[in-house]
Formats: C-alpha cells, sequence, structure tokens
C-alpha cells in the first residue's frame, strides 16, 4: 500500500510549546491527525493534532504531497503515527489508499533492481556539500550561533546543492531549513527564504534544464567519469549493464539520450537515495563513454531489443580485436571514438594509431575498413580509405 511522511514544524509555537521536551520524548508512535486548516485563499495549511493538541503545520516543502494525498483519498484529514520526532520538528507517517496524480510522480525503480557495472569514484561535488549541510546543521544547534561563518557556508553550499538530488540532501535541506526557521536572527532568516526559493527553483524549469546540462555534459567529462574509461568488463556485465538501464523506469535511460531536461525532472521526482543516484548516473555514464548511444527504436523496442543492439556490438568488438593486437581494451576505446566520427576523421585516428603501434600495420587496411564499413560506420569505398591511411 502506498504510504507518505510529512514533516511537521513549529512545534515551539502552539499547544505543546511549554512541555515540548518532554512531548519530544514519548511522541513516537502516537497517533496524530492532520486536518486542513482554515487559511486566506492565497496560502493553503495543513495543521497537526495529537490528542487534543494543536502541535504544529504540515512544512511547506511537503504541503503538495499532503494536498495530493487528500485530493486523491477524496478528504481534508489524514490519520497515521508519529514515526520520528526531534526537538523542533515530527515525521508523520501515514499509508493512503488513493492518491492524487501528483503525489505518485515520485516513481521509484523496479523492485530488485541491480546494477553490477562499473561505479564512479565519489563525486568531489557531493563530499563537498555534506561537509557543508553537516558544518551548517552543527553551527545552527549551538546555544549561539556564528552567523559570518554560518553565511559563508550557506552561500556555498546554495550553489552546490541543485546538483545533487538524493533524497539525503533533499532531507538536509528540510533540517536547515526547519532550523533557519525556529530563529530570531534576521540574516538567518533570510537565508531560510534563499534555501526555500532555492528549492522550488530547483523544481522548476531553469532549474532542470542546469541540472540536466549538468549531468548530460558536464558529469560525462568530470574526473570521476574519465576514470571508468579504463575499466574493461566481459560482454556479459555489458549485457547486464544495459538491461540495467534499459529497465529503469519511466523511459529514463531514453529521456538521458533524447531530452535532458525531462532526465532531470524525472530523476529530481523518484527521491532515490544518494546510493541509487549514484549507480543509475555511474550505469548511464559509462554507457555513454563506452558504448554510445542507441537509436530511439532500438529503445523503444524494450529490453529485448536493446540485448539484440549489445550483442551486435560485442560481435563488433571480437571482429576488431585481432586488429588490435588481441587488446580489448584498445578495440572498445577505438570504437568509441571513431563511431560518431567523420570519413576524415576515422581515417586520420588509423593512422595516429598505426604510429603509436595501437593498431597491427598488416590488418590496418583490408580489414579493418571490411569491418567498420559492413558496421555502417565508415561507408566510402575501399580505394577511398586505402588512399587515406598510410
Amino acid at each position: 500500500m502506498p504510504y507518505i511522511k510529512l514533516h511537521i514544524n513549529g512545534l515551539t509555537h502552539h499547544d505543546i510549546a511549554a512541555r515540548r521536551e518532554a512531548f519530544v520524548q514519548t511522541a513516537v508512535g502516537r497517533r496524530m491527525v492532520l486536518r486542513a486548516a482554515p487559511c486566506r485563499e492565497s496560502e493553503r495549511a495543513v495543521a497537526a493534532y495529537v490528542g487534543a493538541d494543536m502541535v504544529g503545520y504540515v512544512a511547506r516543502l511537503d504541503l503538495d504531497v499532503a494536498w495530493s494525498a487528500m485530493k486523491g483519498m477524496g478528504t481534508k484529514v489524514l490519520r497515521g503515527e508519529i514515526e520520528s520526532a526531534k526537538a523542533y520538528s515530527l515525521v508523520f507517517y501515514c499509508e493512503v489508499d488513493c492518491v492524487d496524480e501528483r503525489t505518485t510522480a515520485a516513481t521509484a525503480l523496479p523492485e530488485g533492481w541491480q546494477y553490477t557495472g562499473p561505479m564512479m569514484p565519489e563525486l568531489e561535488l557531493w563530499h563537498r556539500l555534506d561537509y557543508l549541510g553537516g558544518e551548517m546543521e552543527m553551527m545552527l544547534a549551538e546555544e549561539r550561533v556564528d552567523v559570518v561563518g554560518f553565511m559563508e557556508l550557506f552561500e556555498a553550499f546554495r550553489k552546490l546543492a541543485p546538483y545533487d538530488v538524493s533524497s539525503e540532501m533533499m532531507m538536509c535541506r528540510r533540517r536547515l531549513l526547519y532550523r533557519l526557521e525556529d530563529s530570531f536572527e534576521p540574516k538567518l532568516l533570510d537565508a531560510a527564504d534563499a534555501l526555500e526559493e532555492l528549492s522550488q527553483r530547483m523544481g522548476g524549469d531553469h532549474g532542470m534544464a542546469a541540472l540536466g546540462r549538468w549531468m548530460k555534459h558536464e558529469l560525462p567529462a568530470s574526473k570521476e567519469a574519465q576514470a571508468m574509461r579504463s575499466w574493461v568488463v566481459s560482454p556479459t556485465t555489458r549485457t547486464e549493464i544495459m538491461m540495467a538501464a534499459a529497465s529503469l523506469p519511466s523511459g529514463l535511460m531514453m529521456e538521458w539520450q533524447t531530452d535532458e531536461v525531462e532526465f532531470a525532472r524525472l530523476l529530481y521526482g523518484m527521491h532515490l537515495s544518494r546510493e541509487r543516484v549514484h549507480q543509475v548516473l555511474s550505469c548511464l555514464v559509462w554507457l555513454d563513454n563506452n558504448v554510445g548511444p542507441l537509436d530511439t527504436q532500438v529503445l523503444e523496442g524494450g529490453q529485448n531489443r536493446v540485448q539484440a543492439a549489445l550483442e551486435a556490438l560485442d560481435e563488433l568488438v571480437q571482429q576488431l580485436k585481432p586488429i588490435f593486437w588481441g587488446d580489448e581494451a584498445a578495440a572498445l576505446e577505438f570504437l568509441r571514438a571513431v563511431r560518431k566520427a567523420r570519413p576524415k576523421q576515422i581515417t586520420t585516428t588509423v593512422n595516429e594509431w598505426v604510429a603509436a603501434k595501437r593498431i597491427s600495420p598488416q590488418s590496418c587496411h583490408r580489414d579493418l575498413w571490411k569491418v567498420l564499413n559492413e558496421a555502417g560506420i565508415y561507408t566510402p569505398s575501399e580505394s577511398n580509405w586505402n588512399q587515406q591511411v598510410r
């Protein structure tokens, strides 16, 4: 059965404010009721009740999910329990019988989805974000906050945060927002507004376009992605990698190749863990760097067509392997370099590889031309090839 988790804040301002610490200690597992609250027409609010006490409101970042669940169930009341409790916020857990489309937009990976291929090293960008988020949370927990030091970290965090779509980073932003909203320091309240604006911008068209560009163009060229270029995997593993990519939900692999903005939007809405995001991106980046894009018709044909395309690729690699002194990694590297190149660029590459003794000089003419010609990579005639290849 589908479920939702919502964050409740405002504990310091409502019925339990004077006994908040005692309440939090015994809150986990207690029954909680959420009700749509009366408010101005330009706002939406959902109040949280435990027994006779109104303890707070659903956090603004969770309002869409709360209202979508209510709309899907045809009610203005949600009943569940408190899953976890901290000094300034609670987490409400509730199973739902029926949800609105906006609630189900956060698709999950298929049950049992596995990726066993090469992984990029941990992204330096994500590592830095973890540091910044952890340090800011520690500073906000102190009795007297170093506002100048916090704002220095916050500005760096705000620039990098849009490039981490993991559920852990989403929760980090929420925790920071809840703490900042409870502050009385003007600069920290301004930071809360900026953080909320950042979350809204990330989900908008501009944010998705920036995220899509980064994932599709900058990430594959990063040092972390380049580290995977030298990783040779067996044909069996390549098949496993392609099958994992082909089974991603909502045509994620096709969007990766055809519409980077829509890809970013889908991945952002899936609320995946950092580990899963890392696996998905490693899978797709490795394929880009080592296999290249597949035809849209192949992707639309499902896993059988995808597997057939990969088997054809493996057959091509095996045909090229003897020409490259039996080095499969070199054959893959060459194939990656010439698959989208123009004829003149291909022959230039061949000459460079022959000079570097990476291609057998006895096989660089008819043998190599025939393989590339039959694969549709080099279409001009053999005589043209022989004129260009020394």
